[in-house]
């Protein structure tokens, strides 16, 4: 049996620098939804938990809601607000 491609999260802004991470690999076959993604990643990350209420997901460069799908080879973004002038 081959084992599916993992779903790469990328992560920016404030998400990148407290969890020291750009990206993550997740089991494709633990996340079937972006919200069981920001579970998993919220129980790993606890920053992720904090700024979920914040986080805009797109998957493979298009946004999406907590209840998309994610499938095998997705690319999951997790965007929060950022500020500046």
């Amino acid at each position: 049996m081959v084992a599916s491609p993992p779903v790469t999260v990328r992560l920016f802004s404030v998400l990148k620098d407290r969890t020291g991470m750009a990206v993550i690999e997740l089991e494709s076959g633990g996340v079937p939804t972006v919200a069981a993604a920001l579970t998993v990643l919220g129980e790993r990350y606890p920053v992720i938990a904090e700024y979920r209420r914040w986080i805009r997901p797109a998957i493979n460069l298009s946004y999406a809601d907590e209840a998309s799908p994610l499938s095998p080879g997705d690319e999951l973004a997790l965007i929060t607000p950022v500020s500046g002038g």
